[in-house]
């Protein structure tokens, strides 16, 4: 056979050898990866679509879609959040199974964008997971900050905001009251002065306090693109300005709660009649004999749960 032909034949052969250089070892991590997932039984799971997986099935109101979904796979199935995988159940057995019998091993949340944001990197009680540090904050909690005696000692609260109440109602007399509203208005106002003290009535600082822990508390429901696709999605809540609202948010709270802390740490500030909640902790921050060393992001972190 002469070179010239050699070459021709060879140059007819290329493609294919090429071809058998890359689909080998993809056809390799398939079937290794069929053997894996044979070994392992998933639970039903709607078909997914390339990248977003199963997030086109959920509507305006993701638990109605899950109950949809269960309805045709199941009480227990599995839904692909974009990249990230979850297990839904949706009966009593298996919520038994989930909260009560594995509640130890099943009880932690998963790390999340905004949750881990806005309680100063799993600092709080609602959102860090089950460790030594949670026990500790979770004591810490029940005896110094719910104990039968602060909750006496926070009864004047409640009779403040029922003053208010009743003086209200004898204002607007006999016109008509939307009383729903004037329900969680006391229930704001009295979280606010257990947490916060005096300071908190003050019109102007209650409103834009209130208002901030309300944009914290929509962007805990919002989508982000982080918590779907952790290797990208940060990337995207950067360019689509979500990330910069985040901050924003952030950093208003974070300012709200610093200049909080900072009355009651103001040496001329009058000695108040009532501690409240910054009061407390405070204290706590300056116990250096307690096993637990608390600093000024622990009680941000737990101001931010009690409002």
């Amino acid at each position: 056979m002469s070179l010239a032909t050699q070459l021709a034949t060879l140059s007819q052969q290329w493609p294919y050898s090429v071809a058998v250089i890359f689909l080998v070892p993809i056809l390799m991590i398939l079937l290794l990866k069929g053997k894996g997932q044979g070994r392992m039984k998933y639970p039903p799971s709607p078909p997914c679509l390339p990248i977003i997986g199963n997030l086109h099935l959920l509507g305006s109101l993701p638990h109605v879609s899950f109950f949809k979904l269960a309805q045709q796979y199941g009480p227990f199935m599995r839904i692909q959040m974009g990249s990230v995988p979850a297990i839904i159940i949706s009966s009593p057995e298996y919520s038994k199974l989930v909260f009560k019998d594995l509640d130890l091993e099943l009880c932690s949340r998963p790390p999340s964008t905004v949750p881990g944001k806005m309680s100063y990197n799993y600092l709080d009680l609602a959102f860090a997971p089950y460790s030594d540090y949670w026990r500790e904050m979770r004591k810490l909690v029940i005896f110094e900050l719910l104990s039968m005696k602060k909750v006496h000692m926070l009864w004047y609260a409640r009779e403040a905001q029922m003053e208010i109440l009743l003086d209200t109602l004898n204002y607007t007399y006999p016109n008509p009251i939307n009383i729903t509203k004037k329900i969680f208005e006391i229930t704001d106002g009295f979280i606010g002065t257990v947490a916060f003290g005096k300071s908190y009535g003050k019109l102007a600082f209650k409103n834009e306090l209130s208002e901030v822990v309300h944009g914290a508390m929509d962007m805990l429901g919002t989508f982000h693109a982080a918590d779907y696709f952790p290797s990208v999605g940060k990337y995207i809540d950067i360019l689509t300005g979500d990330a910069a609202r985040q901050d924003k948010i952030f950093k208003q709270m974070d300012g709200y709660l610093t200049q909080v802390i900072d009355q009651h740490r103001d040496p001329s500030r009058p000695k108040p009649e009532h501690e409240d909640l910054v009061d407390i902790l405070l204290g706590l921050m300056r116990d250096k004999k307690s096993s637990f060393q608390m600093t000024e992001d622990h009680i941000k972190a737990v101001l931010v749960v009690f409002n």
